[in-house]
């Protein structure tokens, strides 16, 4: 378990902290073993990266598997086994308490100039789904954005065979496949 010495984040007793990264190992244990960790600083504190991969797939263009807003690497579980089959996967952990971002301006949407795929929760209690669709399609300029109907925010967990489709459908349309 990696500390931070920066006030991104904190716990709140010493108790919670070693509930917290108890339950933390063991959900790790659940997770294919990572090729690579490393600890990376940055101006927030700390960040872990786990890099998972067959061996097979490691010269392949790795994913990105980014946790939600006060989750941890360990939400990605249901689906690295299928991710795993077809790229090598890279999470960052970390935990946060900064206040909630601002939602990103229409001039900012406009400004991402790589893909995006994004699925969006219909069921999710931290957005509307439907505007932030509507919103996606009117400002960024290469996305594929998607309302999926009766998921909840934990939807990789819900549907992990649909959301794994997805997402390796949408890297093999961005992707030469070359091993780099």
């Amino acid at each position: 378990m990696v500390t931070n010495d920066k006030p991104t984040g904190r716990f709140l007793t010493e108790k919670g902290k070693a509930e917290f990264e108890a339950a933390y190992e063991a959900a790790m244990k659940f997770l294919p073993p990572p090729l690579e960790t490393k600890d990376i600083e940055t101006a927030f504190g700390r960040v872990r990266i786990y890099r998972f991969t067959k061996e097979e797939h490691k010269g392949k263009e790795p994913l990105l598997l980014l946790p939600g807003r006060s989750s941890s690497t360990p939400m990605w579980e249901p689906n690295l086994p299928g991710l795993m089959k077809e790229r090598p996967s890279g999470m960052a952990n970390y935990k946060i308490s900064l206040p909630t971002p601002d939602l990103m301006s229409a001039e900012d949407l406009k400004n991402i100039h790589i893909p995006v795929l994004a699925l969006m929760a219909e069921k999710s209690t931290m957005h509307n789904s439907q505007r932030a669709v509507q919103k996606g399609k009117t400002h960024v300029p290469n996305i594929q954005i998607e309302n999926w109907p009766g998921a909840s925010h934990a939807m990789n967990g819900e549907f992990p065979e649909e959301v794994n489709a997805r997402i390796l459908a949408f890297v093999d349309q961005h992707s030469d496949n070359e091993l780099i």
